[in-house]
């Protein structure tokens, strides 16, 4: 890992496994199963004993709802040195690997597991603004919020997809893209997370 500016990580930190569950748009598994499993597959792939694991990640609920107590339960960790949390969502992925970076070179943790663990099916769907509010229609619901979603809900603003049209309208306006161009930008995104889910056995 490194900063672009200094590689003050390189050499001093490494990514040694990874470990991913099947997905599925219906598991039998409860969340708490498919996170210990996706674990335990990482750390077999990293030759990682559960038990010497000293630090764990994960991002902030509702993103994640397995608790770190609940994986050092489930995993048997001894010496827990580091835990930690990173709010939104899949965007803020690398988030995390700085997280594990700073607690290994501060000394806090030698073994950092990351984790993330979704059953939609047993839950609210990510993405899905109609189940952003809960009591009923939206038309019949009045928004009570503070924080960074006042800027957002009151104007509908309840989904992912939502705000990646802004930042969307932004790029065509920046780089003076026409709609036709827009469009063959957006189509080659598709083309190309296709190509790489093909590239993946266990992809949907």
């Amino acid at each position: 890992m490194a900063d672009g500016g200094g590689g003050w990580a390189r050499g001093r930190t490494a990514i040694v496994g990874v470990g991913q569950t099947a997905l599925s748009r219906q598991a039998e598994e409860s969340v708490l199963e498919l996170a210990v499993g996706a674990c335990l597959e990482a750390l077999e792939d990293a030759g990682v004993d559960p038990r010497d694991v000293d630090g764990l990640l994960r991002f902030t609920a509702p993103f994640e709802t397995v608790s770190h107590a609940a994986l050092v339960r489930n995993l048997g960790i001894r010496d827990l040195g580091y835990l930690g949390e990173l709010p939104l969502g899949g965007e803020a992925a690398g988030g995390m690997i700085h997280h594990a970076v700073g607690a290994v070179l501060s000394g806090r943790a030698s073994t950092v597991l990351a984790y993330r663990a979704i059953k939609q099916s047993a839950g609210n769907r990510f993405g899905r603004a109609d189940q952003a509010l809960h009591g009923g229609p939206p038309e019949e619901q009045d928004i009570a919020i503070d924080g960074d979603r006042a800027f957002t809900w009151p104007y509908w603003m309840l989904a992912p997809t939502h705000l990646f049209a802004l930042w969307g309208s932004r790029y065509m306006a920046e780089h003076d893209l026409s709609e036709a161009q827009f469009r063959e930008a957006l189509g080659r995104v598709a083309i190309d997370q296709r190509r790489y889910a093909n590239a993946r056995p266990g992809a949907i």
